[in-house]
């Protein structure tokens, strides 16, 4: 078994915490004590020290919190509502709670690269267009076995391109955005349970305004080489729903339309007859490919 290159260890002393922050990490965790751990170790070794990890704690029956506190580091904290309430609604509260002006995405079983943060303000700093930047992805098995590169787009005008074609463009373990636009967007929508991190870079997307970097951000563990047919059914479906959303309402009104109804639609029997096939067939490929 092949394990990734480790990350570096921090040291015990901590740096000084800023109440104004430059950069607010939001991190939702649900039943994750075997990889937060290793998650917050992966923030607390930035080279850009100014910083702040707000983790929601949504509902765990197991010791996801309680790890959180225990690396008892002062730019940690750890709020909750004692009951799960969904990703979507996690990250809205751990982003309202957030004080920078600039909100990084985290999730419990990726890492961060150390260079990560320092990054995306570096993109901001250049870019005062920008309400979206990202770094690029690797990925691994959940026993630390590499998986293949993910490639996202290089470029906005990239992004702006599958947008357009309804693909989602934006690694969503990898990105920052500005606090601003997050709340002028109406945030993730709380009633969408798959792709809710695609629905909000959809919705919200502005041509030009996507402004994302080459350099690796964050290592993203996949559950398994190949997705299982629920994974690719939930994101498909949910993906056409949300596209049919936004072609029936438009981009700014989107998040005030009820979804069940998009996506009752779009899960009738010929929808699934499509999506299976497509399953199949790619599935296939990629095992002739060698590529999974």
């Amino acid at each position: 078994m092949r394990l990734p290159r480790p990350l570096p260890t921090r040291r015990n002393e901590y740096p000084p915490v800023s109440n104004t922050p430059k950069i607010s990490v939001i991190m939702a965790a649900y039943n994750n004590e075997a990889t937060i751990g290793a998650a917050l170790e992966s923030l607390l070794v930035q080279t850009m020290p100014d910083f702040e990890v707000v983790v929601f704690d949504d509902g765990s029956s197991d010791k996801s919190g309680l790890i959180a506190c225990e690396l008892n580091d002062p730019r940690i904290r750890v709020i909750g509502l004692g009951r799960n309430v969904g990703r979507a609604a996690a990250r809205d509260h751990a982003i309202r709670a957030a004080r920078a002006d600039i909100i990084a995405i985290a999730d419990a079983d990726d890492a961060s690269l150390p260079t990560r943060l320092e990054d995306h303000l570096a993109i901001f700093a250049a870019h005062p267009e920008a309400t979206v930047t990202y770094g690029q992805i690797t990925s691994v098995l959940p026993d630390g076995t590499p998986h293949n590169a993910l490639r996202f787009p290089e470029t906005a005008a990239e992004v702006d391109a599958q947008i357009r074609r309804g693909r989602m463009p934006v690694p969503h373990t990898a990105s920052a955005f500005r606090r601003e636009w997050y709340l002028t967007s109406g945030g993730y929508d709380k009633s969408i349970r798959w792709c809710e991190d695609y629905d909000l870079f959809a919705r919200a997307w502005a041509p030009g305004t996507y402004v994302p970097g080459t350099r690796v951000g964050a290592r993203y563990t996949i559950a398994s080489r190949f997705p299982s047919w629920n994974y690719w059914w939930e994101n498909e479906r949910h993906l056409r729903a949300i596209n049919a959303r936004i072609q029936a309402v438009g981009r700014p009104a989107a998040g005030g339309e009820p979804f069940s109804p998009f996506l009752q639609r779009n899960s009738r029997g010929g929808t699934h007859a499509i999506e299976l096939f497509r399953y199949v067939a790619v599935r296939l490929r990629d095992t002739l490919r060698g590529t999974h």
